[in-house]
């Protein structure tokens, strides 16, 4: 499937994305990551995506192989040259060792996206520390840890990459 980091194409999110968008959003396996795991309706999801792709401060890509959609990344709390943080998910479709072998060439992908397009000098993410598989794949791509705090969900550990 997945050959490298260029055989991925990051888009922006359209609008006729977002019913794909949801469906993923609300799969089991990223509920139980996501800060909110309630399951969002339709009426929720488009409410939540008219503020969202009006909000400078965000970025919303699809990430395609060979014109298939297989998940969304996400940039948030965007600062113009100083720092973001971001999140990402997969589709349905993506398992076993395909699943590992994407999110190693999505890691990359996201992290020069970020450094190249949107300029910055300091990516962020934030990770339920029992979500042990994105530590993981988090440290093995330079993030470090910075801080930890308690959410209701159980604890979060931020972790952070710099440019240089």
């Amino acid at each position: 499937m997945l050959k490298t980091v260029e055989d991925l194409a990051l888009k922006t999110v359209e609008d006729s994305d977002l019913k794909t968008m949801l469906l993923w959003r609300n799969q089991p396996e990223v509920r139980q990551f996501s800060f909110h795991s309630d399951k969002i309706s339709w009426q929720e999801h488009c409410l939540w995506w008219q503020t969202t792709k009006a909000d400078p401060s965000k970025k919303w890509l699809m990430y395609y192989q060979q014109e298939q959609a297989l998940g969304v990344v996400n940039f948030y709390d965007i600062k113009e040259r100083d720092k973001a943080f971001w999140g990402f998910y997969f589709s349905e479709q993506i398992t076993g060792y395909e699943k590992l072998k994407l999110w190693f060439a999505l890691e990359k992908a996201a992290i020069a996206y970020a450094f190249e397009t949107l300029e910055i000098v300091e990516l962020n993410c934030e990770v339920f520390r029992a979500n042990k598989a994105a530590l993981v794949m988090h440290k093995r791509q330079g993030f470090q840890e910075v801080s930890h705090y308690e959410h209701e969900k159980g604890e979060v550990v931020v972790l952070s990459l710099r440019k240089d």
